[in-house]
């Protein structure tokens, strides 16, 4: 059973942004107010578009988006929070780096190996264990999985 909210989606034509920004983004959009039940900022892919649909998000306005489009999707319990996270959203974007919530995800990370590791990004969880190491190479984090991927980087 699906509970219920109040959907948002808002699609800005040709708006790129790179993608680890905005999972940082969606991160703090759902943290900023505890109305918030899902809060995404993700590129208009074909995939991307799959996973809103998926989540329950209303296909109408989504499909419409292109790959260099923008999409926002948000899910709260009333119009006030959507209206905060929107608020939220454009400082966000529109941030030159000086606030604090547009810092980097790791400010000791140099490369986009240090940052997936360090927030656990390579890694599939069952329970309180790594059952699956994505890594290129073996993982920094000496998870001590042997599945990690050769994908070549």
């Amino acid at each position: 059973m699906q509970s219920t909210g109040i959907f948002h989606v808002l699609v800005k034509s040709n708006y790129y942004r790179d993608s680890l920004n905005l999972l940082k983004i969606s991160d703090i959009m759902k943290r900023h107010s505890s109305g918030i039940m899902e809060a995404v900022v993700i590129m208009g892919t074909k995939t991307n578009k799959a996973v809103l649909v998926k989540l329950g998000f209303p296909s109408s306005k989504i499909n419409q988006a292109t790959e260099s489009d923008l999409i926002v999707a948000i899910k709260a319990e009333d119009k006030g929070s959507i209206d905060s996270a929107l608020i939220k959203l454009e400082e966000l974007l529109h941030s030159d780096g000086s606030s604090d919530t547009s810092t980097s995800f790791s400010a000791n990370s140099t490369d986009l190996d240090s940052v997936l590791v360090s927030k656990n990004l390579y890694h599939k969880w069952k329970g309180d264990r790594i059952f699956k190491c994505f890594a290129p190479r073996p993982c920094r984090n000496n998870c001590g999985s042997r599945n990690w991927s050769s994908r070549g980087f």
